[in-house]
């Protein structure tokens, strides 16, 4: 049965898009939306139609915060930077309300990393509903970049380039499920599998990572879980589904937590 349980995540993670207007602007950098549920770290885009047959993309944006009694969700409006052609000219209009945000933005498409390929094959085969981008492909930009060890702003870089909305991770007998572009723990799913051959710092057929002399990221992961369990806690160092489970899992000398820190991974 444990197989089975993640195959009832929320629709929103299964690649389902939410559309709500502009309700009104806080700041030209803050947006609020009315809408029914959403949680915080969920990003997407603000739309705007022309007519029925154009519209442009005006901002990224990332749900900030959401308020249950108002049912009223906050934006923080990013810069939308994926489809920048230098050559062509650029609207500058800025969001106003009536705009249209769509979340969820890109979640069709999404990225496993898994400790080996038993475990791989047999979530993507189970997750039927996502256009999977092979790991070996993030695999090739890591060695590009020279990092073995995937950084914080390697996954995000990479995500935008693929139009890759999702990033599952498994890790610690549970799938977590995180936006691609801001990082934001959406779910955790407990489950178990068997792992398989195992590959470091996650499976590809990709059998070695070039790494740099030295910096950031250079150094070669020794714990895919401990590293990887590192990596969303201090990305979400305020998340309420994260500290639990990790208590729950992990003594406090087998990973870094911090409630109340706002550190980056390295």
């Amino acid at each position: 049965m444990r197989y089975l349980l993640f195959l009832f995540l929320p629709m929103l993670l299964m690649g389902g898009a939410v559309e709500s207007p502009v309700l009104r602007l806080i700041t030209p950098y803050q947006a609020v939306i009315s809408i029914d549920a959403i949680d915080v770290g969920v990003s997407g885009v603000v739309l705007r139609r022309f007519d029925a047959g154009h519209s442009t993309i005006l901002s990224r944006c990332v749900v900030t915060s959401f308020d249950e009694e108002t049912r009223e969700a906050t934006l923080s409006l990013l810069t939308f930077d994926e489809l920048i052609q230098p050559s062509l000219p650029q609207g500058r209009w800025g969001v106003q309300e009536g705009d249209n945000v769509v979340l969820a933005y890109g979640y069709e498409r999404a990225l496993l990393l898994a400790p080996g390929d038993d475990a791989y094959y047999a979530l993507t085969k189970r997750i039927t509903t996502l256009d999977w981008v092979h790991p070996d492909t993030f695999a090739a930009f890591l060695s590009y970049q020279g990092h073995p060890s995937p950084q914080s702003s390697d996954i995000q870089e990479f995500c935008t380039m693929n139009a890759v909305g999702l990033l599952y991770i498994y890790a610690q007998e549970a799938l977590f499920t995180l936006d691609c572009r801001s990082l934001a723990l959406l779910e955790i799913t407990p489950t178990s599998f068997p792992i398989g051959t195992r590959m470091l710092p996650f499976h590809s057929r990709i059998e070695k990572i070039d790494a740099n002399w030295f910096g950031e990221g250079s150094d070669v992961i020794e714990d895919y879980d401990r590293y990887y369990l590192e990596l969303i806690a201090l990305n979400n160092p305020k998340n309420s589904k994260l500290e639990p489970y990790l208590k729950s899992k992990m003594s406090a000398k087998s990973v870094a937590f911090d409630q109340n820190s706002s550190e980056k991974a390295p």
